[in-house]
């Protein structure tokens, strides 16, 4: 098993260890912007992916407001869209968010 041991033999990391590659970072949302879109990277199908909100929001299943973004991922790609696709670009949050896989 490869392992990394602080001085006192301590296991930082291991071959059990799960951790995180951050691919990338975006913002989307504010005035004017677009209603969806997607970001295309292979390096999200290598493992699980996942985003991490930096500032603004996103959206949870039920009930989330209309104004903020979800997110999903398929394969290579992930794409965002807001809830409500016919309000005002001007009301739709803007999110910054790192995207990556673990």
């Amino acid at each position: 098993m490869l392992q990394v041991v602080d001085v006192a033999g301590n296991t930082i990391v291991d071959t059990n260890t799960a951790v995180a590659l951050i691919v990338g970072e975006a913002v989307i949302g504010g005035p004017g912007s677009p209603k969806s879109g997607t970001i295309t990277d292979p390096r999200l199908a290598l493992g699980d992916p996942f985003i991490v909100v930096i500032s603004g929001g996103l959206a949870l299943s039920g009930g989330a407001p209309n104004n903020l973004p979800a997110f999903s991922f398929s394969g290579g790609t992930l794409t965002w869209s807001y809830a409500d696709l016919n309000a005002s670009p001007d009301s739709r949050v803007q999110s910054r968010f790192l995207y990556g896989v673990r």
